[in-house]
């Protein structure tokens, strides 16, 4: 959301700064004065409101980036999508039905922010493919939740509920 309002930011900086080069061109053809002198005095007004449009939109992403939760169970995954500050859904995958798993970082400004997008392909072919975006720790992440199923599979197999599975955590290289 906040890349496409700087793409919408910079466009319309090259409009304002097309209509002010084509009144320019007007002044100097037809005198006309009183367009740049009004041009000119919109321009701190749109300048403040593109600001306060780019940081609403800052504002937005970040809000629902932080409410939106992923959880991974010793049966399934789970993640609560939240697509305003105050509208959410839920999806839901059993680790029986995960055939495979993939974390990608799609691009610079991923990287450069430390999150990633945790894929679970889904044997169900109408349920689809489980995405998370933006998560942080995502190859780390994925090397955990492949251990998971693995062991989840283990353990159905023998008929056996997995119950000492270690959760997550983020910081065991640091330690």
């Amino acid at each position: 959301i906040c890349v496409i309002w700087g793409f919408a930011a910079m466009i319309g900086a090259y409009l304002l700064n097309s209509i002010y080069n084509s009144l320019n061109l007007l002044e100097q053809n037809l005198n006309a004065v009183g367009i740049q002198k009004l041009l000119a005095d919109l321009g701190p007004f749109l300048s403040f409101l593109w600001i306060i449009s780019f940081i609403f939109a800052f504002f937005w992403a970040y809000v629902v980036w932080r409410k939106t939760i992923f959880l991974v169970t010793n049966k399934r995954l789970t993640q609560f999508v939240f697509t305003t500050p105050w509208t959410n859904y839920q999806l839901s995958l059993s680790l029986d039905k995960v055939v495979d798993t993939a974390a990608v970082t799609r691009s610079y400004w991923q990287k450069f922010l430390g999150v990633g997008t945790l894929f679970a392909r889904s044997a169900a072919g109408a349920q689809g493919d489980f995405l998370v975006p933006y998560i942080e720790h995502t190859p780390d992440l994925h090397n955990w939740l492949t251990k998971l199923i693995y062991e989840w599979e283990a353990a159905f197999k023998k008929g056996e509920a997995l119950t000492n599975f270690n959760p997550f955590d983020p910081n065991w290289k640091k330690i």
